[in-house]
């Protein structure tokens, strides 16, 4: 995006850590409980006599805690190289603070078709006060037509 647009970066970039901080708690959380699975199985092999040997029980503990660092390793790589989609995080901004209601979508769209666009037909701002083409340029004649407010008199008064 541009350098004016410091605050919607910062609050985009601030909803993309919490995100990420977020899936890295999810993903944690579900790796803990399973590994957390796994010990209980275990211990309870080992208190219905399944498992005797002192040396078996310390591999499997010691294997079960090398799984463990290795997942959580590739947890962070994962959670910290992956990016949510900009639209949805966007959407995700403008339910929290309703002060950007629809800035945030516009202004991702307008970035999008930055590239689109000819070169002549490129808006001079991101979000400009009067798009060209929406409204005419000369101003049709004040009584040119009677306001609304007259054509309802006039029809109530004539069908009543």
């Amino acid at each position: 995006m541009n350098s004016r647009f410091t605050i919607v970066e910062m609050s985009l970039n601030r909803a993309e850590f919490r995100w990420k901080w977020l899936k890295f708690l999810e993903h944690s959380f579900l790796l803990g409980g399973v590994l957390c699975l796994v010990v209980l199985l275990f211990g309870g092999a080992i208190v219905l006599g399944w498992v005797a040997s002192k040396a078996l029980a310390t591999t499997v503990f010691a294997a079960v805690g090398v799984v463990g660092f290795i997942g959580w390793t590739i947890i962070v790589i994962s959670v910290m190289a992956g990016t949510p989609d900009r639209g949805w995080l966007a959407a995700a901004v403008e339910r929290v603070d309703r002060r950007l209601l629809d800035r945030l979508n516009t202004l991702l769209f307008l970035e999008r078709r930055r590239g689109d666009a000819p070169q002549g037909d490129r808006l001079p701002g991101a979000l400009p006060g009067k798009p060209r083409g929406c409204w005419p340029t000369k101003h049709p004649h004040p009584l040119s037509q009677p306001p609304a407010r007259w054509n309802i008199s006039w029809h109530s008064c004539w069908h009543s």
